[in-house]
C-alpha cells in the first residue's frame, strides 16, 4: 500500500514538471504540440484564466487539431465567447458547428436559435434554427431528452413569427 502511494507522488511530481514545462512553451511562446495546447486551454479556463484559455485554445486551433479535436475547441471557444458577451464571435463559431459532428451541430444550432431570438430579435432565422436542430436530432436518433424543450421553443417562435411584422421591399 505504501509502495503503491509513494509511486502516486512521484507520478504526480513528474506531471506537475510537465505542465510546468508546457505552460512555460505557451507563455514563451514556444513550440508546443497543438493538442497540449488544447489540453492546456482547457485547463486554464477551469482555473478561471479565461484570457490565457482563450487565447492558448486559438493558438491551437492555428496550429491544427485532428478533427474532432478541433470541433470540441471551436465549441469551447464559442462559450467562452458567449460567458464573455462577444456574441459576434461565438455567432460566427457556431456557423461553422453547424456544419460539424451532428452532435455538436445541434448544439450549435439551438445556440443559435436562442441568439436570433433574444439577441438579435429576428424569430424567422431563430425558428430556421430551432428547425435545423429539430431534424438534425430525429436524423440522427439523438436521445429525446432535448425534444420538449426543443418543440417549446419551436411553437413560441412560430407565434412570434406570425406576429412579427413582415419586412417589405
Amino acid at each position: 500500500m505504501f509502495y503503491h502511494n509513494a509511486l502516486d507522488i512521484v507520478t504526480l511530481a513528474a506531471l506537475a514538471t510537465e505542465l510546468a514545462g508546457a505552460i512555460a512553451g505557451v507563455e514563451a511562446d514556444g513550440e508546443v504540440p497543438s493538442l497540449d495546447l488544447f489540453s492546456l486551454s482547457r485547463i486554464f479556463e477551469r482555473a478561471g484564466v479565461r484570457e490565457k484559455s482563450v487565447s492558448t485554445c486559438q493558438r491551437a486551433l492555428a496550429a491544427g487539431l485532428p478533427p474532432t479535436v478541433e470541433t470540441r475547441a471551436l465549441w469551447q471557444l464559442a462559450s467562452q465567447h458567449k460567458r464573455e458577451r462577444q456574441h459576434d464571435r461565438a455567432t460566427e463559431l457556431w456557423l461553422e458547428l453547424t456544419r460539424r459532428e451532428p452532435e455538436f451541430a445541434v448544439k450549435a444550432c439551438e445556440e443559435l436559435a436562442i441568439h436570433y431570438e433574444h439577441r438579435q430579435r429576428d424569430f424567422a432565422a431563430a425558428l430556421r434554427f430551432a428547425e435545423s436542430a429539430l431534424e438534425r436530432l430525429r436524423a440522427k436518433n439523438f436521445p429525446t431528452a432535448k425534444l420538449p424543450g426543443l418543440n417549446r421553443r419551436l411553437e413560441r417562435l412560430r407565434r412570434k413569427s406570425a406576429r412579427a411584422p413582415q419586412a417589405s421591399f
